[in-house]
């Protein structure tokens, strides 16, 4: 059995041989955000989750990007009556860095929840790209 710093490691080389997580938890701040990205820090108590919401219209983007000294659990989802509809999930993230284009026009929201048994310390990034962004001016 693997003890929890153990488990930490393992996450991190195997996130680095696979090219998804080029800095070590230790490190958690120092990458270099894309320019024109909104950064922010938040520190998620176990059990617990954040979210960042927008709305795009069809065709939009955002370009997103975060980092946490512990796995979290990632997804961009947003909700259609009482269906929540998940595009874009992660599980077990330490890093992540893509772009979403929306289908259809909606209320779309980032989130990060932490299921350990410690705090998590994320940084993220995000920047929305086509019509929406006029409407938030």
């Amino acid at each position: 059995m693997f003890s929890t710093a153990s488990k930490d490691l393992v996450l991190i080389a195997c996130a680095a041989f696979f090219g998804f997580y080029p800095h070590s938890a230790a490190a958690l701040g120092s990458a270099a955000q894309e320019p024109g990205l909104t950064t922010k820090r938040e520190v998620i108590q176990a059990g617990a989750a954040h979210e960042e919401c927008f709305r795009l219209e069809s065709g939009d983007q955002v370009d997103y990007q975060f980092e946490s000294s512990k796995a979290l659990s990632f997804n961009i989802h947003y909700h259609e009556g009482d269906k929540v509809l998940e595009p874009v999930k992660l599980a077990n993230a330490l890093y992540g860095r893509n772009t979403y284009k929306a289908a259809v026009a909606q209320a779309y929201c980032l989130m990060w929840a932490n299921p350990g048994k410690a705090e998590a310390k994320l940084q993220y990034g995000f920047r929305i790209q086509g019509r929406s962004i006029d409407a938030l001016r």
